[in-house]
């Protein structure tokens, strides 16, 4: 199928990225005092299978639980930090407050503009009475981002729907996408609300399309040979997610069944319907994650793992627990982390393993070496190996707001720094080393997805400010 100027779109994500990231490096070179980068302007691109959707190339693979957590996040409505700081601390970096993320929270925009105001279900209700309207729309930009200073105004401007040949073609307008870092992310969580928009509809989606203001790829040390590398070596093989699940008609037989002569029958009677729909597994799915995160002992995670697999239909509980393998992990109970990843569908098992075996690394018992007793308990070397990976490691009483990977990352790059240059640091002074060096982290995007990289320079800038 072909987009508008008969322009023909790839196939998958990862044709898309690769396809993208080699037209960028062939664009024009921009160079500014900010940054450098190359760039196309009004480009597009898209997915043809908009279920092939899981970004799988070696250079670049789709961080799922990231991913899934992006997704969720959108459909809450939330603006709330804290909420996906959770699953990816870098976020920080774009709060003006440190209570909310003013501009990349689509879903507060897309979901709950303002009480009552719901984009997205305003638009479904427009594909369910005339099919073949052009005026199904959704906005994210605001009057106010053309003209307030942020640390984060959105680079996502909106999105159009439409119903043609018996299928969906979402589309999204981009003010500006880094193709390296965010494209795949971004078609991750837009092609899944297309889906969740065509799905309760009735009707499956046949095509998404991505078209950017400026597209572009940053020539920076860090970027630049992978992306690279991700032009040369041509197409991953996407991973494939099955169609989504439209109607539940029994769900919906047996909430026709329930009686409404009072309000509170109406009410549990338009749950059932409701929950019946794609975009009522989606908002349930939101709804258990914020509870889920919440939880506070054990018992109280299983409970709710039991709830959601008692609502939530196979596709939807799937990516519940995607994320539920995180949160048991980073409270430090990793045997029930893997037996969640170990019970999910194939397509997402091992993009999901391979995130939380990277975040939450198994720790190796050390040889620990005799040490003069001078030195023992003092020094910051190989022989205090379990000092540091007491640290480090999650306690498996550990609450939701523990240790997460970024503070793992941080502690084992001062030690391969130190053992490198054998600069030893006093025990005591290691938590501040490592506050210090993560505070460097908001030189890197807070949206580049799982890799986290500490040049020698940041590790001695830390170490020097807290000697």
């Amino acid at each position: 199928m072909s987009t508008g100027n008969s322009q023909m779109i790839p196939a998958t994500v990862d044709e898309a990225l690769h396809q993208t990231v080699s037209d960028m490096l062939n664009g024009s070179y921009i160079d500014t005092e900010k940054d450098k980068s190359y760039e196309v302007l009004h480009y597009q691109t898209g997915m043809s299978n908009p279920c092939a959707r899981i970004a799988n190339a070696p250079q670049r693979r789709l961080n799922i639980v990231g991913a899934v957590a992006r997704f969720v996040w959108m459909v809450a409505g939330s603006n709330r930090l804290e909420d996906i700081a959770f699953y990816e601390e870098k976020v920080r970096s774009y709060t003006d407050n440190r209570l909310t993320v003013p501009g990349s929270s689509y879903g507060k925009r897309l979901f709950d503009a303002a009480p009552g105001l719901d984009q997205i279900r305003g638009v479904i209700e427009r594909l369910r009475t005339s099919p073949d309207t052009r005026q199904a729309a959704a906005v994210v930009w605001s009057p106010e981002d053309a003209v307030r200073v942020s640390s984060d105004i959105p680079c996502t401007f909106g999105m159009f729907f439409h119903v043609r040949d018996g299928g969906l073609i979402m589309s999204t307008v981009m003010r500006s996408n880094n193709a390296f870092r965010l494209m795949h992310f971004n078609f991750f969580e837009f092609s899944l609300l297309g889906e969740v928009v065509a799905a309760t509809v009735g009707i499956p989606m046949t095509q998404y399309v991505h078209w950017a203001a400026s597209m572009h790829v940053y020539d920076t040390p860090f970027e630049m040979p992978t992306t690279r590398a991700l032009a040369a070596a041509g197409p991953g093989e996407s991973i494939v997610m099955p169609e989504m699940p439209r109607e539940d008609a029994a769900a919906l037989a047996a909430a026709d069944k329930l009686t409404d002569q009072d309000p509170t029958e109406r009410a549990a009677r338009q749950a059932a319907r409701e929950l019946a729909t794609p975009i009522g597994q989606a908002t349930e799915l939101a709804r258990l994650e914020a509870q889920m995160r919440h939880t506070s002992t054990e018992a109280e995670f299983d409970a709710l793992r039991g709830m959601a697999a008692a609502v939530l239909n196979k596709y939807w509980l799937a990516l519940f627990n995607v994320l539920a393998s995180w949160v048991a992990a980073k409270r430090g109970l990793l045997d029930k982390a893997d037996a969640i990843v170990a019970d999910l569908p194939e397509y997402l098992r091992g993009v999901t393993r391979s995130k939380i075996e990277a975040s939450f690394p198994r720790p190796a018992a050390p040889e620990i070496e005799p040490l003069d007793q001078d030195d023992q308990g003092t020094l910051f070397n190989l022989g205090i190996g379990e000092d540091i990976a007491d640290l480090s490691r999650p306690s498996s009483k550990v609450a939701a707001f523990g240790h997460d990977s970024a503070y793992e990352d941080a502690v084992q790059a001062i030690a391969r720094f130190s053992e490198r240059q054998g600069d030893d640091l006093p025990i005591s002074r290691l938590p501040a080393a490592v506050r210090e060096l993560m505070r460097s982290e908001v030189a890197l995007a807070a949206r580049d997805g799982d890799v986290r990289e500490y040049s020698d320079d940041d590790i001695r800038a830390a170490l020097d400010a807290v000697r």
